[in-house]
């Protein structure tokens, strides 16, 4: 049996993600709506990632995959400094099954914003989905130490430490 043993993932700034998604309803091959799983209370929705997000994730559920694409695109020329868009287009990656390409937009994402909850949960759903459970319950912590309540992130978490319990 494998160790099971966790880095410390260090956080140059501890605080919560203040971006969440929140109106999208894309769907993820592991059973949940981007919106279940980027719901944190107490945020507001009216944030420019909650519309523009949402937004772009709507047009990728509605089959049109290359306009969404286009659109974070876009996004991204416009506002360079933002991880948020890194993000969306690493979720439309994640929906799309490109999970290695979903890791590295969101890896870029938190070059720029490394205490990014959003960037971790979806590094960690890529690994999961890649069958690495370890590389998932790493980032999955890294979520928690971000964002503690984060229920979407603890059940990743207890997903991928059953998977190693298994192993």
């Amino acid at each position: 049996k494998k160790a099971i043993l966790f880095s410390i993932i260090s956080l140059p700034f501890m605080m919560p993600s203040l971006a969440v998604i929140g109106m999208g309803s894309a769907r993820s091959d592991l059973g949940e709506s981007v919106t279940s799983v980027l719901g944190i209370p107490g945020f507001p929705m009216s944030s420019p990632f909650s519309h523009r997000g949402s937004e772009i994730l709507g047009v990728f559920e509605k089959g049109q995959k290359t306009r969404a694409f286009r659109m974070v695109k876009r996004w991204r020329k416009e506002d360079k400094q933002s991880e948020l868009p890194l993000i969306v287009r690493g979720i439309l990656h994640f929906q799309n099954g490109q999970f290695k390409k979903c890791l590295s937009w969101n890896k870029k994402a938190l070059k720029l914003s490394p205490a990014h909850a959003d960037a971790y949960f979806w590094r960690g759903r890529a690994f999961e989905a890649l069958g690495k459970p370890l590389e998932a319950a790493n980032e999955y912590r890294a979520v928690l130490m971000v964002t503690p309540d984060h229920a979407a992130a603890q059940e990743g978490l207890n997903r991928a430490l059953a998977q190693l319990r298994n192993e």
